[in-house]
């Protein structure tokens, strides 16, 4: 293969001198948790979406207006004492990040002021700030939200890039930021992406997007096959990876032989190059560089992270942060995120029993890759190589139950929705669409019940 030597070498650069430095080595008893929460505003009368995320700043003095480094120019972010509010791929759509923290209780403790403030400014806006998975009326044209929304100019190159990228738009998802030991990087992520099925069964929450039901319980996650699926011309970059990864050098040879889909050339100026992520480091560093220059490479060059970015595995390590990222999940309502939180993370914890799990079970891959696919359609009914997988679901939560155990911070009540949902058959998904067949009032009651403070069971400890 063309630059072979330059893929090993810079293979060999990234793993010892960028990727691994951010993961901690030693052993922690709680590693730190951070939280991207996606969540829809929408007009209260007929549920449009509505561009309300760069007004925020106008409504809450205590929130400062800040740009993102990656992005110059382009990402308005609004920043708080713990929390921070940004946009996403659509001006209806807020990401409330919540900023790393050692336990769910002090997540829960910054995640009610946020979403509290986010609140108060949609009553102002009359709107609903709406725990959901994808803004939900007919009404909001694709073509629409493209030409209005201008701060993120690399999804005009994903468009171009990518027939259909655009439905990416109107979607809102939960995810989480994990902290994990070095050793374990890998290890984990092989254990959690093959089992994503039994983590999107209990959080499916969009079977309704622009006015229609997709017919499926979490068409939030299917989106992203639809373009970078098994038979795309882009390579395999979502989901459950085609492959297991042995160790940081084998993830980046990976990586760098997928199509690079988008690159910056100046500030906020973008380009759809269509080749392998090495062939642009070729073009940029030579076929032979040293590997100071590599390390310079990666450490001033955005287009790796962008790189990286556009790979969105159902679990996926970033090393900027030293954490693995859980993605697959839809926003969750209420104050229900807590328990999609507290699933992952005890997941994470107990990654070693959720290796045995797998290896129980002793399935080829391409049955855990089509277990994914079947519960983003058919979430608590899925079928796992031909039996229904809700009776091992149980153990899953178990698993999940037994890490947060381990951390022995009382976490496991944040467990509680996700055994309801559990012990009724159900999910988010269920109620969205049985609220969706009593007709458009039904529908617009329940997305407004989305919006409202939970009791705070977690609390009860």
């Amino acid at each position: 293969m063309e630059h072979d030597v330059l893929l090993r070498r810079a293979a060999s650069v990234f793993a010892q001198e960028f990727f691994l430095k951010n993961f901690p080595v030693q052993p922690r008893r709680c590693f730190t948790i951070g939280l991207e929460c996606e969540r829809p505003f929408m007009a209260r009368s007929d549920l449009r979406g509505l561009p309300v995320i760069e007004r925020c700043g106008d409504h809450l003095a205590e929130l400062r207006r800040v740009y993102d480094d990656t992005y110059p120019k382009e990402i308005v972010s609004f920043l708080a004492a713990g929390y921070e509010i940004t946009t996403d791929a659509s001006p209806s759509v807020a990401e409330v990040n919540i900023l790393p923290h050692e336990t769910l209780f002090g997540i829960a403790s910054i995640g009610a002021t946020a979403f509290t403030r986010l609140r108060e400014i949609a009553e102002k806006e009359n709107a609903v700030f709406a725990g959901y998975g994808a803004l939900v009326s007919a009404k909001d044209d694709l073509m629409d939200v493209a030409q209005r929304w201008k701060r993120k100019g690399r999804y005009d190159a994903l468009r171009k890039a990518i027939p259909g990228v655009g439905i990416i738009t109107p979607t809102a998802s939960f995810q989480m930021h994990r902290a994990i030991q070095r050793k374990n990087v890998f290890q984990a992520m092989e254990a959690l992406n093959l089992t994503v099925g039994f983590q999107i069964m209990p959080l499916a929450h969009s079977p309704v997007v622009l006015g229609r039901d997709t017919g499926m319980d979490a068409a939030r996650e299917l989106v992203w096959d639809q373009f970078s699926g098994p038979r795309s011309p882009i390579g395999q970059r979502c989901g459950v990876p085609p492959r297991a990864f042995s160790d940081a050098e084998d993830y980046f040879v990976y990586m760098a032989k997928l199509t690079m889909i988008v690159r910056m050339v100046d500030d906020g100026v973008y380009e759809t190059p269509g080749i392998p992520f090495i062939d642009v480091m070729a073009l940029e560093l030579g076929s032979n560089p040293s590997d100071a220059h590599i390390l310079g490479f990666f450490q001033k060059n955005k287009n790796w992270k962008i790189h990286e970015g556009s790979v969105w595995w159902s679990w996926r390590p970033r090393w900027e942060y030293g954490t693995l990222e859980f993605r697959p999940a839809c926003a969750q309502p209420n104050d229900t995120y807590l328990a999609a939180a507290a699933f992952a993370n005890g997941l994470v914890e107990a990654h070693d029993l959720l290796q045995e799990f797998v290896s129980d079970l002793n399935l080829p891959r391409e049955a855990w890759m089509a277990f994914r696919q079947a519960a983003v359609a058919h979430s608590v009914d899925a079928r796992l190589n031909g039996r229904s997988a809700y009776p091992l679901l149980k153990q899953v939560i178990d698993i999940a139950e037994e890490g947060l155990r381990r951390r022995r911070e009382g976490e496991e009540v944040f467990l509680r929705p996700i055994w309801e949902r559990y012990e009724h058959g159900t999910n988010p998904a269920r109620a969205a669409r049985a609220a969706w067949e009593k007709g458009p009032e039904g529908f617009r009651e329940y997305i407004l019940s989305t919006a409202e403070s939970s009791e705070p069971w977690w609390r009860e400890r």
